[in-house]
């Protein structure tokens, strides 16, 4: 049997008794800590409007569908855009990354986060404010209809740090489990040769 398995084997409950011992400080650690990260996603869809709805037919029905399709890819663009990115900044008062992706057909899912829910509220409010004006500003420039036809957003804490902390806490915890059994059986093994 290797020296290892011996190990395991006589100190087993050591071993699980310092790993839980650590994870449970590691886990304590993160709640006491007070940095909850939260996760702000915004699922938008675009619309346009008929500028004459007396003739509408199914092939200007998808013709607007594919317009408002486009002109969200327009809107993931704006994102990237510095001059929106920091009058978002300047009205939140603090630098937040946001992060838009196209979805499906008119969609745009736009994602952001920080360490307060207020924060993330405040944040949300202006990326509605900013993009009712772009689009406002878009349409008095090119003469089209488009329009935000939904707009939700949820808010809600990342449980992301919390799987991290207690990965680590388990590692850590291993580790020190069988360098402390390793180290207490060499030092009795040691006073057992000092004893003959």
């Amino acid at each position: 049997m290797t020296a290892f398995l011996k190990l395991i084997l006589n100190y087993w409950k050591q071993i699980i008794s310092i790993t839980i011992v650590t994870l449970l400080a590691t886990v304590g650690f993160r709640a006491s800590a007070g940095n909850e990260q939260y996760t702000g996603t915004t699922f938008i869809t675009i619309g346009v409007e008929e500028s004459n709805t007396s003739s509408v037919t199914s092939s200007s029905i998808y013709e607007n569908v594919q317009a408002a399709d486009h002109f969200s890819e327009s809107i993931q663009g704006w994102f990237k855009n510095p001059s929106l990115l920091k009058t978002i900044e300047e009205k939140t008062g603090k630098k937040i990354e946001i992060n838009a992706k196209k979805q499906e057909k008119q969609n745009v899912v736009i994602t952001y986060s920080d360490t307060k829910k207020d924060n993330l509220e405040k944040t949300d409010k202006i990326i509605n404010e900013q993009l009712q004006k772009s689009i406002e500003e878009y349409n008095k420039a090119t003469g089209t209809h488009f329009h935000l036809a939904l707009y939700n957003t949820v808010i809600e804490e990342s449980t992301k740090s919390y799987v991290l902390y207690v990965a680590l806490g388990l590692l850590v915890g291993l580790f020190l489990g069988f360098s402390l059994m390793a180290m207490y059986q060499k030092i009795q093994q040691e006073l057992k040769h000092l004893a003959k």
